[in-house]
């Protein structure tokens, strides 16, 4: 079997223990009313927020462009390596959050009404189009180490609605903890595009040991992408500074916020 298929196949696996061991389906059993109204009005949309239509109109679009871009990335954000050239079509179909996923990320900002965000891994821009949106009054700022990404998502991402919108070119290493440093309480972060063990982790490290963050959300991209990844999502889980964590798979969330009894939800989404 080639590697590609190994990983589909390790991939598949995982989701099947996932969903063998996935609980709290639409909110039940969950007794933190903080969490109950995540997990059930949020997550599974009770709420019945519905997403922009420009958003799925700028989304489908995407997933039909045949603009080339030709890609390099600094990080491990795909298990294609070096440059190469690629349609946007194809980034958008197999790169980045499905409509689905944005659909929940605008839900996620627009319920937690965050201070700001911060995204690490713009990618086209598809991700944080839905942020933006969701995340009405907040500033957005986007780093993404890809020129042509960086440059397409520049001139695609649909911000209408949002506090403001910053792009940053240039690696994580470049960026990320300066402005986890400057970024105020009640931020909530995004991280993609990097997929190994020790970046992972150290990022999500270094919000989570800030005493300035009394209160913030993280979410991270594709927890399952990797072996690599699971570590890193688990070790995180099982650290200081963080009161809930919600395994949904294709991401995990992170929260920290006073009053709360440390949980952890493992949820079939």
């Amino acid at each position: 079997m080639d590697k590609k298929g190994s990983g589909f196949l390790s991939i598949s696996v995982k989701y099947l223990r996932h969903r063998l061991l996935a609980r709290y389906r639409n909110g039940h059993g969950v007794h933190s009313p903080f969490v109950y109204d995540l997990v059930r009005n949020v997550l599974f949309n009770k709420y019945g927020w519905k997403v922009p239509g420009r958003l799925q109109s700028h989304h489908r679009e995407l997933r039909n462009n045949d603009t080339l871009l030709q890609i390099h990335d600094p990080g491990a954000g795909s298990r294609v390596t070096g440059s190469q050239e690629r349609k946007v079509a194809s980034i958008a179909r197999r790169s980045s959050v499905t409509r689905r996923q944005g659909a929940l990320l605008y839900r996620l900002a627009k319920w937690y009404h965050p201070a700001a965000v911060i995204e690490a891994g713009t990618g086209i821009g598809i991700s944080t189009s839905f942020l933006a949106a969701g995340a009405v009054n907040a500033g957005v700022t986007t780093i993404e180490g890809s020129p042509a990404k960086y440059h397409f998502a520049r001139e695609h991402t649909d911000v209408a609605g949002s506090g403001g919108l910053e792009f940053l070119l240039g690696t994580f290493d470049e960026y990320f903890d300066e402005r986890v440093e400057k970024a105020p309480n009640r931020t909530l972060f995004f991280i993609d595009g990097d997929h190994r063990y020790l970046p992972t982790l150290q990022r999500a490290r270094s919000i989570l040991d800030q005493d300035a963050f009394a209160e913030t959300m993280v979410i991270l991209d594709d927890i399952y992408w990797s072996d690599e990844m699971e570590r890193a999502w688990k070790e995180i889980c099982a650290g200081p500074g963080v009161d809930i964590s919600l395994d949904l798979f294709h991401m995990g969330i992170l929260i920290r916020r006073p009053g709360l009894s440390r949980q952890h939800f493992r949820i079939t989404f």
